[in-house]
């Protein structure tokens, strides 16, 4: 049922996002953008308050249940305002690509999993090795295409690989950092409803800092912008892990860090990864991008999720705490990188 889930929710954004675009001219892409990124990043943060709700008045189905009138409305509405396709032509679907591609990383998450229990350590690292060998033999078909399934050459445009990163540092690991979060404030007593209720502030603060993002970056450049997200959401994170026994109102307060800082980052790497890129690459950009964007998710919470229970076997006693340490550790790592950022983006007017 995940695998179906993934594969629809899979065509959904891309798919949307195409269409709004195209409903839109070229001067109004940058406020549907934000607009775009404001509902991406505050949907799946207030959706954990009415699901600890729902799971503590009736049950963790009442969840599932919830979603289908939502899906319902969603479903009326592309009926109503979704303008009909004509015809259209699709390239050929590249098989040997999309496997390749698929399995490398199915293959590699599950290696992340092993990699984390003690009776299948042999396994996981071999596992490792063939994602490796299988995302060797994706790139290695993807040069040998003239219309790539991805075009991966894009990456050598420093800015789409400088916010790739950033979206993998940061908010993937925030995403990963709520397993070792929400198990660290359950321990100390909260409530199901009351830890779904912290990401409240969260997408209060998310939302200031996707509003603000704009400015910052005309005053003080991406660099600055980006550094200072890290740091707010490293801090969130490392002040998470020293205090494991939080009141509400201090774990309220380092979540809305952590939303300011994520959401500083998040916004300002979508608007690193496509300045400079010419309008013919845009397509292949957006696919690139949204394709780290969900990858980020799975991987920040993976990779997480191995820390979490690698310290649970050596240090139980403050497994959480060092789980989310390390998380703030991970935060930090594309500092080293935002030296080359500064050039990458100017100022630009409030109009541009």
């Amino acid at each position: 049922w995940r695998l179906l889930q993934g594969l629809a929710g899979g065509l959904l954004i891309p798919v949307a996002q195409a269409a709004a675009y195209r409903q839109c001219s070229p001067e109004q892409r940058g406020a549907l953008t934000r607009r775009i990124l404001l509902v991406a990043l505050l949907v799946p943060a207030l959706a954990p308050a009415l699901g600890g709700l729902l799971v503590q008045w009736l049950s963790w189905r009442g969840v599932l249940w919830a979603s289908l009138p939502l899906a319902l409305a969603a479903m009326g509405l592309v009926l109503a305002w979704m303008p009909a396709n004509g015809e259209r032509t699709a390239p050929r679907l590249q098989a040997y690509a999309l496997a390749t591609a698929m399995s490398a990383l199915g293959v590699l998450l599950l290696a992340l999993t092993w990699l984390g229990e003690p009776g299948h350590r042999i396994a996981g690292a071999v596992l490792l090795l063939l994602a490796l060998v299988l995302a060797t033999a994706h790139l290695r078909h993807a040069r040998r295409q003239a219309q790539p399934l991805l075009r991966w050459s894009l990456l050598s445009h420093r800015g789409l690989r400088l916010a790739m990163l950033v979206y993998l540092a940061v908010p993937g690991v925030f995403i990963g950092s709520q397993l070792a979060s929400t198990l660290q404030l359950h321990q100390a007593g909260f409530s199901a409803a009351r830890i779904g209720a912290l990401m409240l502030p969260w997408a209060l603060a998310s939302a200031l800092a996707i509003t603000g993002s704009r400015h910052l970056l005309a005053r003080f450049g991406p660099a600055a912008v980006l550094r200072g997200g890290m740091l707010l959401q490293a801090s969130g994170l490392l002040l998470m892990a020293l205090l494991p026994q939080p009141s509400f109102a201090l774990a309220a307060l380092l979540f809305a860090l952590m939303g300011a800082g994520g959401s500083l980052c998040s916004s300002t790497a979508q608007t690193l990864a496509f300045h400079g890129i010419g309008a013919e690459a845009l397509g292949d950009a957006s696919a690139l991008w949204n394709l780290n964007r969900q990858l980020s998710f799975c991987l920040g919470t993976a990779a997480i999720a191995l820390l979490l229970a690698l310290a649970m076997q050596w240090l139980p006693a403050r497994a959480t705490g060092v789980a989310l340490g390390l998380a703030a550790f991970l935060t930090l790592l594309p500092m080293a990188l935002l030296r080359r950022a500064q050039p990458l983006l100017l100022p630009q007017p409030e109009n541009a």
